[in-house]
């Protein structure tokens, strides 16, 4: 490798640790755009992530003028005849490499590539290396020059910041698919009025999904301004499954869950513990005619059952199949419910039950 000067190493190892610390993927391209045009010097700098089989491009550059909905078309129809392209595909070589490498200047100025594309682009000199090259998409961090060809310098840099790059890269997709699920995650809990909290082995709070933060506040009198401790009616409740004997398996177990009634809904929570020790809460919380107690209503168990996926807009052959009866026998228990609470729809059996007072 080219011997590099000291002041080249200091800015590499600057940029190394930059590159690093750069958690934001969406924005990550564009850092190593600036990062490497720092190091090599270039008229245009780009980060192109080439999508192989759905036939995209996307390009963070440091031209401003750069337009590259238009440029993406030829540069799709000819890159891959670019030679650097062509060998990594061949031997698998990410490392930088020159067009210089395998064509003449007058060799590449006959190609597609340069005629279609780099033209529009007026430059002529290209040092371009790999993050990744496989069968369903690419990542090249490209340099252009106009006048001037790379040097080995220039070579010995770029190599230098190629696994950095990689690796960054890597890190910070990583961590924001990461955020994308525990968005997601959550965003389903919370809908479906599901959450979880889990605790250490002396029972402190170290994390929380979907509602669980709001519920605690809600049903429970929870201790201000001290977030990893439990209320403490939740805390006693908790002591006491620790000390439920059960022969099954913390998954299957049958510990009794603790409901807490709250103004037209009521929250239930379940224990699950591991061989740690270590304990995660499982919440629901039911709003609408599943708050209520409908044993009041004289109904039987399936009556009931049946009432309550009428509430959830369930039709009645969907009914049947959840509950495995026919569609007809669900009919006729909906005749014995309506005559039972004494009103003439499905509608207004639902309303009759929300409209009791709590």
């Amino acid at each position: 490798m080219t011997k590099l000067m000291q002041g080249d190493l200091e800015r590499l190892l600057k940029a190394v640790e930059q590159v690093h610390s750069h958690a934001d993927f969406s924005t990550l391209p564009a850092r190593m755009v600036a990062l490497q045009s720092e190091l090599v010097p270039n008229e245009l700098s780009t980060c192109t992530l080439t999508d192989k089989r759905r036939q995209r491009v996307e390009v963070a550059h440091s031209w401003q003028d750069m337009d590259v909905q238009k440029l993406s078309p030829p540069f799709l129809a000819h890159y891959q005849e670019h030679p650097v392209f062509q060998n990594c595909i061949k031997t698998q070589n990410l490392r930088a490499m020159k067009i210089t490498d395998f064509l003449t200047q007058r060799q590449f100025q006959r190609t597609g590539f340069y005629n279609e594309f780099l033209k529009l682009l007026d430059v002529r000199f290209q040092l371009v290396y790999y993050l990744f090259n496989h069968a369903e998409a690419e990542l090249a961090m490209v340099l252009h020059r106009r006048c001037r060809d790379f040097s080995e310098r220039d070579r010995a840099m770029a190599d230098l910041l190629r696994p950095h790059f990689a690796q960054a890269y890597q890190n910070a997709k990583a961590l924001a698919e990461r955020r994308e699920w525990q968005e997601r995650t959550q965003g389903v809990l919370a809908v479906h009025q599901i959450g979880m909290l889990f605790l250490n082995g002396d029972l402190k709070v170290e994390r929380m999904t979907g509602n669980c933060e709001r519920w605690l506040n809600e049903y429970f009198d929870r201790p201000r301004g001290v977030p990893v401790r439990l209320p403490d009616r939740l805390r006693r409740w908790l002591m006491q499954q620790r000390d439920f004997k059960n022969p099954e398996t913390a998954l299957g177990n049958t510990r009794p869950p603790l409901t807490v009634e709250g103004p037209g809904a009521s929250l239930q929570v379940r224990f699950v513990q591991d061989s740690g020790r270590n304990v995660t809460l499982l919440f629901s919380e039911q709003r609408g005619l599943r708050a209520y107690s409908l044993a009041e209503l004289g109904l039987t168990h399936r009556e009931q059952e049946v009432l309550l996926w009428i509430s959830e807009g369930k039709s009645n052959p969907e009914i049947g199949r959840i509950l495995g009866i026919s569609a007809r026998t669900v009919e006729k228990h909906v005749e014995r419910l309506l005559a039972k609470m004494n009103v003439e729809s499905r509608k207004a059996a639902i309303v009759k039950v929300l409209s009791r007072p709590s």
